[in-house]
């Protein structure tokens, strides 16, 4: 066996010495792979460093999953279709923006930058800190840092799929089970886990662009920070995190990854009794800096009264109240006509199988974790699948679960085609796994308004509905499911 070397030797960027003192000569596959280069391994300390994981764990996964080879151009051997230095497949190939042919004509070391990518996308701060947590990122879809976590039961396409893997063959295999293998690619023991967060973003001294449109885009350079492009437009970095859901770490963006900037033209507001000024560019989501920059006449921020106009710079999305309070409930739908579907019935799905509910109060929890926290908000998470005599799964229409403006509309990695809108009170709400999205960003909605079809898109198991959102305005979706009328009233 190989031994350590000490942790007293200097480290070179790119040679075979990790920054923790480990030989990466014990990795199966590594020693003498024309693909290892020194700027491969470069490239893999510095996106460890970014991931908040350690570069023995990515090499390690990376010589599991290609035999050893390192090769950008592996393909599964069972013709899935699965390619490169992490298995990637097709589907998961376009949601990063290539293909998997354009992935096996790669170096090795340019195809570290989507292996970074999807690692970004799919795990949120300090859950690839265990080797298991990067190997089960891979296999899984999401971190499972859990050695005990049942990734696949008996009975199911995955686990035959994977049942080598079950070494005890009791029915399921766990995190543990399925990373022993990549353990058995280090000769001797894996380096523990440590306390390694992401780095921070580089701050950049490159002069900055000029502010984008309202409302658009905007393709992130190197050196560029979220925070740096919010100020740059004139906008609050919780506004571009609510325009962007498919960034799950603020401090985790790529130069070429494009951003999505909220909001549209600039408005006025009149202040009310008990306003402050941080108050107002905090409900519009603007800095308050943007918003005296807007109103030159303020010349004393604490100085305000009710009446007067204060202009809001464009760019800016109303937000919610800060903290966790709970989102204020879904107003009352206008009179009149509204939106009338045939009934639905509607499938809850969670830790036991699924049931067709009478009402919200049988909603089961979701299987993997019941509560999210998005652009400052608690949101209930519920899966349903939505049922009506002669139509396919992959055809039933998704109304509109509140009335308010698109704030994204398209793919979102895992999530697969997904809508988030945000109501006319702030409140947000979230669906994932469309198969077909008939909305797009920026536009207004009503309540009950058709949003695309139900699906399967992203890491999914089968046609449903992911919904996050406030849990009145779940209860009163549900309801109107049920009767298909989207009055807010169960008839």
């Amino acid at each position: 066996m190989v031994g350590p070397v000490s942790a007293n030797t200097q480290n070179v960027v790119g040679d075979r010495t990790s920054p923790g003192g480990f030989d990466y000569n014990r990795i199966s596959g590594v020693e003498g792979n024309r693909n290892v280069t020194p700027e491969f391994i470069a490239q893999v300390e510095a996106m460890a460093q970014r991931l908040g994981t350690q570069p023995e764990y990515l090499l390690a996964v990376m010589s599991f999953e290609t035999g050893g080879s390192f090769s950008p151009g592996v393909r599964n051997g069972a013709g899935s279709g699965a390619t490169g230095l992490i298995q990637f497949m097709p589907n998961t190939a376009r949601e990063l923006g290539t293909s998997t042919d354009a992935l096996a004509r790669m170096s090795a070391t340019d195809q570290l930058q989507y292996v970074e990518r999807y690692f970004n996308n799919r795990s949120d701060p300090g859950e690839l800190d265990t080797l298991e947590g990067v190997y089960t990122t891979v296999l899984y879809g999401s971190p499972r840092p859990d050695p005990n976590a049942t990734l696949f039961s008996e009975g199911g396409a995955a686990y035959r799929m994977n049942s080598p893997l079950d070494t005890n063959r009791d029915g399921r295999i766990t995190a543990g089970e399925a990373t022993s293998f990549v353990r058995a690619r280090i000769d001797g023991e894996a380096p523990p886990p440590r306390d390694t967060g992401p780095a921070p973003a580089p701050g950049g001294e490159a002069p900055a662009p000029s502010p984008s449109a309202p409302g658009g885009s905007v393709t992130v350079r190197s050196g560029d920070t979220l925070s740096g492009i919010a100020a740059r437009n004139d906008v609050s970095l919780d506004a571009v995190l609510a325009a962007n859901p498919q960034i799950r770490n603020p401090d985790l963006i790529y130069p070429g990854q494009t951003v999505h900037l909220p909001g549209g033209g600039g408005r006025d507001v009149t202040v009310r009794g008990g306003d402050t000024l941080t108050g107002i560019a905090a409900r519009n989501g603007v800095s308050l800096d943007a918003v005296l920059a807007a109103n030159p006449q303020i010349r004393n921020p604490d100085l305000i009264h009710p009446g007067q106009l204060v202009r809001i710079p464009g760019g800016g999305t109303p937000a919610p109240g800060g903290g966790n309070a709970p989102a204020p409930a879904p107003g009352q739908p206008p009179s009149g006509d509204v939106p009338t579907y045939a009934p639905y019935t509607v499938y809850s799905t969670g830790n036991a199988p699924a049931i067709a509910v009478q009402g919200p109060d049988q909603m089961q929890p979701h299987h993997d974790y019941q509560t999210a926290q998005r652009g400052g908000q608690t949101l209930e998470v519920r899966d349903v699948v939505l049922h009506r005599n002669g139509q396919s799964q992959s055809q039933q229409a998704i109304p509109s679960p509140i009335a308010g403006t698109v704030v994204s509309a398209g793919p979102m990695g895992n999530a697969g085609n997904a809508v988030v809108v945000r109501g006319d009170q702030g409140q947000l709400v979230y669906i994932f796994h469309m198969s077909s999205i008939d909305v797009r960003a920026g536009q207004r909605v009503d309540y009950g308004q058709d949003l695309g079809n139900q699906g399967s898109t992203g890491n999914s198991t089968g046609p449903h509905v992911h919904i996050e959102a406030s849990s009145a305005t779940i209860d009163r979706w549900v309801n109107d499911l049920l009767d298909g009328r989207f009055d807010g009233r169960r008839q």
